[in-house]
Formats: structure tokens, sequence, C-alpha cells
């Protein structure tokens, strides 16, 4: 989905127009999430070689990748409204947002309830339909015991957050950032209070699939863009360079060293990455991404990212289950079988979903009554 275009209509926010560096990181934050998926959980073999001990960390961390997508929605939208400078009307807000995400989250509840037919009742209709698909499984999304579209859990806490953003931004507009950081503050200590109660990973992945884990990481997406408008004019591309550099070098050092999974880290580790990714985002917007015919590819890629980020596990998982065992990899080779068996397909199947489902439906949230 193309970003807004925010004009320069006040001296509080700089010139806003679409660059492709932001749909170019959502094709490397999908892949993360899909390298995550099918290597993540593999032990880490021993090897000197600094940089695939790096890979290796990065393939098992890869969940990170989510906590981009969530800023990344919560600057958009943040900088769509210039921080509440702009009005937003609440139910041409949400109508957008339901014509944008519902069209391939119907395809697959199409899936599920064609899986588990048999069984398949109101209450798990109310459930795809009310968009609590962040419930039912305790670590991740609805019906993924039937059918791999664990993944959907994030368009449940996404749509949540769309629900309030508009009441959120118009209470708190971003002029007041001091509040936002209290706002954040809140949520960490009672992610705090609710891991003394439910210590370890039991905790971790109840916040990780929850508004409670996550409602700071889209908080800090809003901050972000806020700042953005504000110095986005006084920083120049190697300042950003060096920016982008410094947050990369600081999460390759997260992934190696912290485990997110216990406590009390497991409480600051949705703010880390969400301050990270923001770090990313920032100065990636003002690099304007790669250029090129290799950069309008990645670009195009980021653009279907949506698709593939719910088609990746079911057909990747399917194909995996029919051919895998005929191909013999090795740990770091992992990665190749993911690649042709996983990601290629799902790529492909994707790019038709994006332009036969995905486009009409987002011509059509945008046509004027």
């Amino acid at each position: 989905m193309s970003s807004p275009i925010i004009e320069k209509t006040d001296i509080s926010a700089v010139k806003w127009s679409y660059s492709p560096a932001l749909d170019q990181l959502r094709f490397f934050a999908a892949g993360l999430v899909c390298l995550n998926h099918y290597s993540g959980f593999n032990n880490i073999p021993d090897t000197d070689n600094i940089f695939l001990r790096i890979f290796y960390h990065i393939e098992k961390q890869g969940s990170f990748g989510v906590s981009i997508f969530l800023v990344l929605s919560a600057f958009l939208f943040t900088m769509n409204c210039r921080g509440g400078r702009r009005p937003i009307q609440y139910s041409v807000f949400i109508k957008k947002r339901i014509a944008r995400i519902f069209p391939m989250y119907i395809i697959i509840m199409l899936l599920l309830m064609t899986q588990i037919r048999g069984t398949w009742t109101v209450l798990d209709f109310l459930t795809f339909l009310f968009m609590q698909v962040n419930t039912g499984n305790p670590m991740t999304g609805f019906g993924h015991a039937f059918l791999p579209i664990g993944p959907i859990w994030t368009i449940g806490v996404e749509f949540q957050f769309y629900l309030i953003f508009p009441l959120l931004i118009a209470a708190l507009p971003t002029t007041r950032l001091p509040r936002l950081i209290l706002f954040i503050s809140v949520f960490i200590i009672l992610r705090v209070l609710l891991g003394l109660w439910s210590l370890g990973a039991a905790s971790y992945y109840n916040c990780y699939h929850t508004l409670l884990g996550r409602a700071d990481q889209f908080m800090i997406g809003i901050i972000c863009a806020e700042l953005y408008m504000r110095y986005g004019n006084r920083i120049n591309k190697n300042q950003a360079l060096l920016i982008l550099i410094a947050t990369l070098s600081i999460i390759v050092f997260y992934m190696q060293v912290f485990n997110p999974i216990s406590y009390p880290f497991n409480a600051f580790s949705f703010t880390l990455e969400a301050l990270l990714s923001g770090g990313i985002i920032y100065s990636l917007q003002i690099l304007r991404g790669l250029k090129g015919i290799l950069g309008t590819g990645i670009a195009n890629l980021g653009k279907i990212s949506y698709s593939f980020y719910l088609l990746h596990l079911p057909v990747g998982i399917i194909i995996l289950s029919h051919f895998g065992d005929r191909i013999h990899f090795t740990h770091f080779d992992h990665t190749l079988k993911t690649l042709l068996l996983v990601i290629l397909p799902a790529t492909g199947l994707s790019i038709l979903t994006y332009h036969s489902i995905e486009v009409p439906f987002m011509r059509l949230a945008s046509r004027k009554n």
C-alpha cells in the first residue's frame, strides 16, 4: 500500500512524500519473520565464523520484523494526520482500514473454515468477525492448531489499535510528547507487574500477542513521526546513514546478548525493539531507500508483504510436508531450502493475491463518495 502524502501546510510538518524506502523496509521485515518461522528455532551450531553466528542469531530472533511492522503502521498513520493537527474522520478511517485488511483476511478465514467445517461454530465466526484472532492459542494466533495460519494474530492486535488510534491521537496529540512517554511508562509497569504474577516465557508470550505488549510500540511509532515532522529537514543523508548504521549495530548486539523472554527483561524488550525500529524508519525515510531497478524491485515486493505475511506459513508448510524430506541440507543450507520451497512459491502467490484481491479493494476505498 502506498504511503500517504502530507504537504507542507504549516511550519510544524516537514514535506512528506512517498518514499520507496518504507516499502523496501516492509520487504526486509517480512523476510525476517519468514526466517524466524522456518529457521529461528534450530539450535545455533558452533562456528568460528562471526558472520555466520550473527546470521544464525538473526534467524533465531527474526520476529523483530513484527515490531518493525507495528511501529511503521503507527508512523504512517501519524504522518497522515500530522500528529493530530489534521482531524481524522473516524468512520472514514475505519472503513479504509477494513477495505485494506479484510479481503485477504476473509480468504484466510475461508481456508480455516473449510479445513475445520465439521467443528466450525458461530463462536469461531464471531472470533474472526470481531478480530479476536490473537486469542485461542497459547503460542500464536487463532486456528493455528488446525491450519498453519498463526501469524494472523497481528491482524487482531493491529485492528484493535486502529479502533483507538483516532481517539488516541485526539486525546494525546504528538505535540504533547511527555504525555506519550508517560503512556509508554504505564504499559511497561503493567508488564513488570504481570511478570511478577507469571514469570518467564508465559508472561512474555501473553504480552507478545496482545495490545498490552504492543501498545508502546505503536506509541513509539507515533513519537517517531512527530520527531520526523520536527527535525527531519535538519538531518542530512550522512547523519541519517550514521543513525542507521548505529541502530543496526545495536540490533545485532541485542540479538546476540539479550534473551527477550527472561524476566524482567521481557517487560522492556518490546519497547527496546520499537525504539530500534523507529531509528531504522526515521533514517531510511531520510535516505529515501535503494535506487534503480533493484530498489524498485524490492519496493514492489514490499507492497505485497501483507499477502506474503499471511500466506508464507501455510504455503511453506504444505510444500515442505510433501517435498522437504526429499532435499537434504545442512543447517546453513536450510536457508536455501526456505528460499526455494517457501519464499519463492509464497511470493508468487502473494503477487497474484495482491493484484487480484488487495488492489481492487484499495482502489474502491480511495474513491470519493
